[in-house]
């Protein structure tokens, strides 16, 4: 694969940082099942079912993946600038703060140093700030690729021809021919939908943490 079209790497870091536990860095399994059990069996039921207007209701879910689209990538950017506004705060901070480290004279003044002072909270603010907003961008990246994705996909499911009830060779082609691909594409469609609404919930929350953090 093409090096600039590779997104591997955000697949990846998306999925470490929803999948994990911050607090302890491990496997959280109540965040898999959200995030992979929940879509899979909602798109399983989809395939199960038979859904009466199949067209308009691809053509509707091609619609809302193209609108979130197209959202989340203005929302990208405004979460990028901030991110690159708060770097700059810490570079300045950093800078201000090494103008006040003075040589300690002893051992235990050294010790003392080492105490969190007041220059040292907006620091550390702005880093536990910047991780997070660092992780946004993964995530909304992470967003935009999969309603891209579903609403290709539900294209594609608009434009595959339903099973005919013909004449079908025997064997195993009889099964190939016969399989319904316009269903088992949109259940795909929905199983990125469903990760999608979700993850989207996951952004609205820290987005929430960040404006009520102060």
């Amino acid at each position: 694969m093409s090096q600039k079209i590779n997104i591997w790497f955000i697949l990846v870091r998306h999925f470490r940082s929803a999948v994990r536990n911050a607090a302890t860095d491990r496997v959280s399994w109540s965040d898999v099942f959200i995030f992979l059990f929940v879509p899979g069996i909602t798109s399983a039921l989809v395939f199960s079912s038979e859904i009466v207007d199949k067209a308009n209701t691809i053509s509707l879910l091609t619609s809302v993946c193209a609108i979130f689209a197209g959202l989340l990538l203005n929302l990208l950017v405004l979460v990028y600038d901030q991110n690159k506004r708060v770097s700059e705060k810490l570079i300045v901070l950093g800078d201000a703060k090494k103008g006040l480290v003075k040589p300690a004279d002893n051992l235990r003044e050294l010790s003392l140093s080492k105490v969190d002072s007041p220059e040292d909270v907006p620091i550390r603010r702005y880093t536990q700030h910047k991780r997070l907003l660092g992780e946004l961008v993964v995530n909304i990246s992470y967003s935009v690729i999969i309603s891209v994705f579903a609403a290709v996909l539900c294209m594609i499911a608009y434009l595959v021809s339903p099973p005919k009830s013909g004449v079908v060779p025997d064997g195993i082609w009889a099964n190939v021919v016969a399989f319904d691909y316009k269903n088992l594409l949109f259940s795909i469609s929905v199983f990125l939908t469903a990760n999608l609404v979700l993850t989207l919930l996951m952004i609205v929350k820290r987005v929430f943490k960040l404006m009520d953090d102060d």
